[in-house]
This record gives structure tokens, C-alpha cells and sequence, in this order.
């Protein structure tokens, strides 16, 4: 029993002889899911030897040994202590995790912004959130994929990084401009956020900018600012034809129409019809320039505010006519019987009154002694004065005369002498020339009767 060894009961001389065999054991390997032990069946291992095993995790797994065999477990190797008894080697496989690490720049966060540990294979998801007018941009050594703030890593089968860096947003502003004008610059700008852009706008000349467009912002003189930019946009420069306003008026004795104020395109033209009192004419005045025809007066072409005043003058006599008075004799020192009077008219034969008219005599000899020697028109145009027959007999000539006239009016006068003051007055050169036209109109008129 154990290691007593006991005879049978001795009758003879025998011998007992002792042999050692060394002892066997048997070591049984197994293996979990997700990875091989081999070899893979039950070992028999003398006593005080090792048994080595190969333990091979799938990929993303890592291998662990454990058992009653004990042992080490170098690389993909494991080799038991010395066996003194039957045992085992159990090999499990644990699926590898890794250290995804985040790490985000100036204007802008990653969510979560810790280190993260994933499992072989697996993914993680980070909220990648810029700045305002910031974009975000992902890079690092997991590679991945950035949709909208959501960046998600390709499968994970290593420790890697996460990093997140945010840059400025720009924009493009486009301008462009209509007819009768230019935008400088005329092409797209690239501007930073919240930045502005500014225009030069020329317009041609009689015309005005104005602007619209989505970008918003201030016209002021001919620079055009944006607002701060916040996305991309349109500056959209038109311009229109200016307009002004051109104010007519009219004094005394007359009227303009139209005579409210007219509003007129830079470089037109625009026309009044002056209407003067009768006895009056038009003259205009003003700061617009322009023409007086007849009674239209058109304004030279309008390139500001101006104003058209139109006056109305009286008429001046351009004419004398003889109303009575000439031909007329009487006894010397006694008057004429009638008064020498002439009418001054315009150059439409309108009666201008107001007119000074001087009346003169000639010096020496035969003569009048005038009633005054200026006469003012009437309302008819009439001027007037009395004469008598100075004491020397004779034929003589009374002129009258007016500012502006060319031609005098004579008035031809006989003074008789006290003898023959009774006789019949001896016809003048002028009555007897007037006899004689009267009878040559007469014989026209029987001969330009038709004859039978």
C-alpha cells in the first residue's frame, strides 16, 4: 500500500526487486469563441515536463490562458510550467478596444472631447460645432466621414486620432449693373465673414445709381458699402434718368401755360405759350436757357432744377400815322382849325399808348407856333397839339417824331396873308397829288370791267 511493499509469506529464498517508471499526465487544452488553441487535444506530458500550445485570437482579438496547468504566454506561445498532475490550459479571446482621441482648434468644440474607447471594428461618432462664420474640417489618423456637424470614424482597429480645425467662411459677392452706368469691380469678390465689400458706382452722365440686390447695405455719393456678408450675394446697380423740375411764372399783363411746375428728363426740352395783353409783348427771363418763337418759348435742354420767368412789357411804337392836321391853311396869326395829331402803333398796328412824340417847326420864315411841342398817346394811341400861323405868309412843315420810330411824320401847312385870308385857299402839292391818285383809280377800276 502507498510505497510500502509487503511479501507474500516467505518459504523460500526469493529476491524482491524494485522498478521506477516515470509518471505521465495528462494536460487538456480547450478554447473559447473568437480564436484556436492548438494543438487542440488532451496532451500526455511526463512528469516535471512543459507543454507548449498555439493560441491564435481572430483578428481584433486578443488572446489570455488560463487553467490549472499555469504557464506564460509569449506572442501567439504558451508554455505550461512543469506538469506534476494532470490539468488543463483554457484559452479565451477578448475583442481589442482602442483610444480614439478628439482634439479641436481655435473658433469652434468636438463633442465628446475626451479620449474614447472603441472596440475592434467599431465606430464613434463626434458633434463637430464651429463658430458663427466658422466651417468645420475634420482630419486625424482615424479617417471618416464629416455630414453636416456629425463626424463618424471608419471602423476602428487601431488607437487614433480625431482633430477638428475651423476656418473663416467666405462668400462671393456678385455685382452687376444695369443700362447707362458701371459698377467697379465689375467681377465676383471672395469676402470673409462678416466682412464688407464696397462698389464704386459711375453713373453716365444725367442719371442716377441706385442698388439693390440681396447683400444690403449703404449708397453713399457713388460708393456702395455692403452690410457684413453672412452669405453669398448680389450687389445690383441700376440707374435712371434724372429729372427736374423746371418752375415757370409770369408777371403782370400776361400769362404762361402750362404754369405750374413741369417735370422734365435731364436733356429735354420744355415749352410754354406766353400770351401777352394786348398792347404788351413777352420777354423771359430764368436760369433754364432757351428760345422765344413767336409766342412758344422752348427751354434749352434741362440739366438741373431752373425756372422760366416770363414779363410782359408794354409795346413800343415802331410806327407814326398821320390822323389829321396836314394840308389845312389859315390867315397868319390865327390858328389852324384843326389839331395836328398822329397815332403811334406797334408792329402789329396796335395803338401803343404812352408814346412821347416831340413836335417840331422849322426855323425862320413861314412857321406854327405850337401848343406845346411833346404830346403823350392816348389810350388810343393818339398825340396831339394845336397850332397857329406865326405872322410870316407861306408854306411850311411841322414834324413829328417818337423814339424807336424811323420815320417822322410831316404835316404840311400854309399860312395865308391878312389880304387874301378870305380867297379860297390855293389847293397844296399834296391835295392836288391826291386828286390826281384818286382819279387814276378810277380809270383802273372802268378798265378792269369785264367788256361784252
Amino acid at each position: 500500500m502507498g510505497n510500502t511493499y509487503t511479501t507474500n509469506p516467505v518459504t523460500a529464498a526469493c529476491t524482491v526487486t524494485a522498478t521506477f517508471a516515470r509518471n505521465t499526465y495528462t494536460v487538456t487544452p480547450s478554447a473559447g469563441a473568437n480564436g484556436t488553441i492548438s494543438p487542440i487535444t488532451p496532451q500526455t506530458v511526463a512528469h516535471g515536463d512543459t507543454a507548449t500550445f498555439t493560441v491564435t485570437p481572430d483578428a481584433g482579438y486578443t488572446a489570455a490562458v488560463g487553467g490549472t496547468c499555469g504557464g506564460s504566454l509569449v506572442g501567439n506561445t504558451y508554455t505550461t510550467n512543469p506538469i506534476t498532475a494532470a490539468c488543463t490550459v483554457t484559452a479565451t479571446f477578448a475583442r481589442n478596444t482602442y483610444t480614439v482621441t478628439p482634439s479641436a482648434g481655435a473658433n469652434g468644440t468636438i463633442s465628446p472631447n475626451s479620449p474614447q474607447t472603441v472596440s475592434h471594428g467599431s465606430t464613434t461618432s463626434f458633434t463637430v460645432t464651429p463658430a458663427n462664420g466658422y466651417s468645420a474640417s475634420v482630419g486625424g489618423t482615424c479617417g471618416g466621414t464629416l455630414v453636416g456637424t456629425t463626424y463618424t470614424t471608419h471602423a476602428v482597429t487601431a488607437d487614433c486620432t480625431v482633430a477638428a480645425t475651423f476656418t473663416l467662411n467666405t462668400y462671393t459677392v456678385t455685382p452687376s449693373a444695369g443700362a447707362n452706368g458701371v459698377i467697379s469691380p465689375a467681377t465676383a469678390q471672395t469676402v470673409a465673414h462678416g466682412d464688407t465689400a464696397t462698389f464704386t458706382l459711375t453713373p453716365d452722365v444725367g442719371y442716377s445709381a441706385s442698388v439693390g440686390g440681396t447683400c444690403g447695405g449703404s449708397l453713399v455719393g457713388n460708393t456702395y458699402t455692403t452690410a457684413p456678408i453672412t452669405a453669398a450675394c448680389t450687389v445690383t446697380a441700376s440707374f435712371a434718368r434724372n429729372t427736374y423740375t423746371v418752375t415757370p411764372s409770369a408777371g403782370a399783363n400776361g400769362t404762361i401755360s402750362p404754369a405750374s411746375a413741369q417735370t422734365v428728363a435731364h436733356g429735354d426740352t420744355a415749352s410754354f405759350t406766353l400770351t401777352p395783353d394786348a398792347g404788351y409783348h413777352a420777354r423771359v427771363d430764368g436760369n433754364c436757357g432757351g428760345a422765344l418763337a413767336g409766342t412758344t418759348y422752348t427751354t434749352a435742354p434741362v440739366t438741373a432744377d431752373c425756372e422760366v420767368a416770363a414779363s410782359f412789357e408794354r409795346n413800343r411804337a415802331v410806327l407814326l400815322v398821320l390822323v389829321g392836321g396836314s394840308e389845312q391853311s389859315t390867315q397868319v396869326g390865327q390858328p389852324f382849325a384843326q389839331p395836328l395829331a398822329v397815332r403811334a402803333t406797334d408792329v402789329d398796328g396796335v395803338p401803343v399808348p404812352g408814346t412821347v412824340v416831340t413836335f417840331s417847326v422849322a426855323s425862320g420864315g413861314a412857321g406854327a407856333v405850337l401848343s406845346s411841342t411833346t404830346a403823350t398817346t392816348d389810350r388810343d394811341g393818339i398825340a396831339a397839339v394845336t397850332a397857329s400861323a406865326n405872322g410870316v405868309s407861306g408854306r411850311h412843315v411841322v414834324t413829328a417824331r417818337a423814339d424807336g420810330v424811323e420815320m417822322p411824320v410831316r404835316f404840311s401847312l400854309s399860312n395865308l396873308p391878312a389880304a387874301v385870308a378870305d380867297a379860297a385857299p390855293v389847293p397844296t402839292l399834296g391835295e392836288a397829288m391826291r386828286a390826281l391818285l384818286a382819279m387814276l383809280l378810277v380809270a383802273a377800276a372802268v378798265l378792269a370791267m369785264p367788256r361784252r
